[in-house]
């Protein structure tokens, strides 16, 4: 069933109830940017309620007009090594809080650094060890509630909970599996992937209640056998955003297409984009095993191995805004210097796209504004900026 109506803004929550989501039936046309030629975009919904929305390669934005994206910088910090507390050693994780103080892990000094809105530096907590409140092996870090951080830490196998203040309040031992690339919403439920090694070994989308005990099941990837496991960087797994009110987007990063889950676990939407995988030649693949392993030889006739996928995945991150907008960050052109975010709003539609440096990886979006992380800068230190986001 479908019309040409236009789609009217809105968030998740407007499409938690199946009839909102027939409210919002349309089909738009857009025009490629710097070309002619129109691309249609067809919306429907299915027998079951879901919203199925295929967007063309180049933004359809509204009425047929790409919505462009500048992004400001307004504040960096870490650039300035003598600073003490306010430059990192290392920078494991990044997560900013609702009024917009910023929280990052130092692994190489074993500590928590709090920053307020302004980049002044407010406190650091935390120390290593396996002792009560003390971190070992951090493998993700999150917000429960308005401002607690949550993280995942391998080495002392439990998800320790701390205010901003640093008391650890919380401590629950990891007995069900480790949920990798953890994500928190306000009510505390937990969303990671899970590795289950049996035969054969399958990867999990999984959601845990507050207690970390499993819930449900979101979605299963079986993993190729250890012996032709591909680099990370080219095996297939879930990337997903959770948001604070509970709605989970989701997706595989070989496939441009991903699902929203209401709070309720049920599926409302899906949205894809039209997308050319790029072909793993042996060339790019030289390019890009040099760029990752810049101390390893690599010899110019290296063959691609036969267990390795013929195309690059499509993106490696999802990231959600406080207003429903999705970023996605693609592997166009990937190891040539720069990437490509794609944005869609809340309702699927494919808006905006946008290119940053390849070593600025955006952590979060709230309140018009980007949070950057940057691993190393050409002078070799751990970055955080944000930038304003001036839609036009």
């Amino acid at each position: 069933m479908k019309n040409r109506s236009p789609v009217p803004k809105g968030r998740f929550s407007m499409m938690h109830n199946p009839k909102s989501a027939l409210i919002l039936l349309a089909v738009w046309t857009s025009a490629l940017i710097g070309a002619g030629t129109a691309f249609s975009q067809e919306i429907e919904v299915r027998s079951d309620g879901v919203r199925a929305v295929k967007n063309p390669a180049a933004p359809v934005g509204h009425e047929g007009k790409a919505v462009r994206l500048s992004l400001i910088q307004d504040l960096v910090i870490g650039n300035d090594p003598s600073a003490g507390d306010s430059s990192f050693g290392t920078l494991s994780a990044v997560i900013v809080d609702d009024v917009g103080d910023i929280i990052a892990y130092d692994r190489k000094n074993a500590c928590f650094k709090i920053f307020d809105k302004n980049g002044r530096f407010v406190r650091r907590f935390g120390r290593s060890g396996q002792g009560p409140g003390e971190i070992q092996t951090l493998m993700s870090m999150s917000l429960v509630g308005a401002d607690n951080i949550a993280v995942v830490d391998t080495g002392t196998n439990r998800m320790s909970v701390f205010s901003k203040d640093g008391v650890c309040f919380r401590m629950i031992p990891l007995t069900k599996g480790v949920p990798y690339n953890a994500m928190t919403d306000k009510q505390g439920h937990v969303y990671g992937t899970v590795l289950i090694f049996e035969s054969p070994v399958l990867m999990k989308l999984v959601k845990f209640g507050p207690d970390l005990l499993q819930q449900a099941t979101m979605a299963t990837l079986k993993m190729p056998s250890q012996n032709a496991l591909p680099p990370p960087e080219l095996t297939e797994r879930y990337y997903y955003y959770a948001a604070p009110d509970g709605t989970l987007v989701w997706g595989t990063n070989y496939r441009y297409s991903l699902n929203v889950i209401n709070p309720e676990g049920k599926l409302v939407l899906t949205f894809e984009r039209a997308a050319e995988p790029e072909k793993l030649t042996r060339a790019r693949l030289i390019q890009i095993v040099k760029m990752l392993y810049p101390d390893r030889p690599v010899p110019d006739n290296m063959a691609i191995p036969s267990h390795y996928p013929k195309n690059f995945p499509f993106f490696n991150a999802v990231i959600g805004d406080d207003e429903g907008r999705i970023y996605v960050r693609t592997l166009a052109g990937w190891g040539t210097g720069t990437t490509s975010y794609d944005v869609f709003d809340p309702a699927g539609s494919y808006i905006a796209r946008f290119e940053r440096p390849e070593d600025e990886e955006i952590v979060a979006v709230k309140k018009g504004r980007a949070y950057v992380r940057i691993k190393e800068n050409e002078k070799g230190m751990p970055l955080i900026k944000r930038y304003r986001l001036e839609w036009r």
